[in-house]
Formats: C-alpha cells, sequence, structure tokens
C-alpha cells in the first residue's frame, strides 16, 4: 500500500518542478551596458544620442513591433528586497496581456552608477532588439517625476557597497531572479490589469547576462526530462514526445 502514495508524492513533486520550469522559460536576455558599451552599441545601431550606461535586452520580434509603437506606456518602478543588503530595482510595464519585468540588482558591477545616472537625468534609456534580429534595435526613454528620483537616489545610501566574489554574486542574481519569477502580476501592475504572460529579464553586465538565461533554460530542459521519465516510469508509457517551449 506504500507505494502508490510514494509514486504520488514522486509525482506531485515533479509536477512542482514543471511548473516552475514552465515559469523559468519567461526569461530573456538582459543586460547592463556601461558608457564604453553603450558607444559600441550606439555605432552598430546608428544612433546619434545613446551614451551613458543603458539598459539592453532582446526580446521575440513581435515583442520589439509591440515596444517600438508605445506612445503612453506606464513604466512602474518599485524595489525589491531579494535578502539582507540586497536590493532589486524593478521595472515593469504591460503590453497586451504580457508584463515585462525588468530587474536591476543594486549588487552588480556598475548598477549603483547607472542608478545615479538615472536619477540626475530622471529618465531611463532602453534599448530593445529582436533575438532574429528581423525588427532591428528600438530605443526608446522613460522619463519620471522629482519624488521618484529622489527615492532612487536614496537607495544609494540605503544599499551598502558588497565586496564578494563573482560566483557569490551570481548565485544572488539567480535567486533573485526566481523570486521576480514568482512575484504576483498584481504587484508590478495596474488595478484590474490581467496578465496572461510574463517576461522576466535579470539587467547583469555582459559576462553574466548570456551564463544566467543559459543556466535558467537548461533548469527547465532539465526539469521536463526528470517529467517525462517520471511519467514513464509510473504509467510506462514509454518514451512520452518532449513539451514544446515558448
Amino acid at each position: 500500500m506504500k507505494k502508490p502514495t510514494r509514486n504520488r508524492n514522486r509525482l506531485s513533486q515533479q509536477i512542482e518542478r514543471q511548473v516552475l520550469a514552465y515559469g523559468l522559460r519567461d526569461f530573456r536576455y538582459g543586460q547592463l551596458l556601461s558608457p564604453e558599451e553603450t558607444n559600441e552599441l550606439a555605432d552598430e545601431i546608428g544612433s546619434s544620442n545613446l551614451q551613458g550606461w543603458t539598459l539592453r535586452s532582446a526580446l521575440a520580434g513581435e515583442e520589439v513591433d509591440w515596444l517600438s509603437k508605445l506612445k503612453n506606456s506606464i513604466l512602474l518602478i518599485t524595489t525589491r528586497t531579494v535578502c539582507r543588503d540586497r536590493l532589486l530595482v524593478v521595472l515593469s510595464m504591460q503590453i497586451n496581456g504580457v508584463q515585462f519585468r525588468w530587474g536591476v540588482p543594486l549588487w552588480e558591477i556598475g548598477a549603483r552608477d547607472w542608478l545615479r545616472q538615472v536619477s540626475e537625468e530622471k529618465s531611463i534609456t532602453w534599448v530593445v532588439q529582436s533575438v532574429n534580429n528581423e525588427q532591428g534595435a528600438v530605443q526608446f526613454s522613460n522619463t519620471f517625476n522629482d519624488e521618484t528620483a529622489h527615492a532612487l537616489l536614496n537607495l544609494l545610501t540605503d544599499t551598502p557597497v558588497l565586496e564578494e566574489t563573482q560566483q557569490t554574486r551570481f548565485e544572488q542574481f539567480v535567486q533573485a531572479g526566481m523570486e521576480l519569477m514568482l512575484d504576483d502580476p498584481q504587484v508590478y501592475g495596474k488595478e484590474g490589469e490581467s496578465t496572461e504572460d510574463l517576461r522576466i529579464l535579470m539587467m547583469v553586465r555582459q559576462q553574466n547576462a548570456h551564463g544566467l538565461v543559459k543556466l535558467l533554460h537548461q533548469a527547465a530542459d532539465d526539469a521536463q526530462a526528470e517529467m517525462r521519465q517520471c511519467l514513464s516510469s509510473l504509467f510506462g508509457w514509454g518514451k512520452l514526445r518532449s513539451a514544446g517551449t515558448r
């Protein structure tokens, strides 16, 4: 009588992992560009007014097209505590039922310089590019008021500079990204707004950006493979077809 219970427990655990893995598919490439990297990107895309610290994202062509047509989209700026002394600045907006969440970890190298820049300029600069490059690059800015600028600037004194290894910093990026993914859409949305899908982008330096997305997507692949193996073992279904990915 114990074996079915064990099987049900195992299946339950696999389902939980599968739900989490499905969420990991929502991660997209995000990068915090230094002024030097921004100059290189400006030359690449032919922009004459792109400078300073910049947020760079890679999204599907359709999503880039949405952003290129933005007129009066409301950008919400919030902060999230990941753990002691670690704050995440979250920039969010929703378009066509998809909630975009850009997370800027203030313990990343250069993030405090970015925060000081946007606080002084009262503006955030973005470059969004298609993963297939068929849409080219879209550059846009979001402005905010004095109150928001003052609140962001205060984060520099409220959050200490951390001396830590690259490995520790990266592990905390993963933790922050997972927590950001699991937050309720209402935290980052407008009242009455219905969210159908998410896009999570952790804005980190280039040496971390590729590794972070690769790790999370690989975890999703591994969880799906374990799920198929579990179902095959429990029900004797044999080789199951791979689940589709988004």
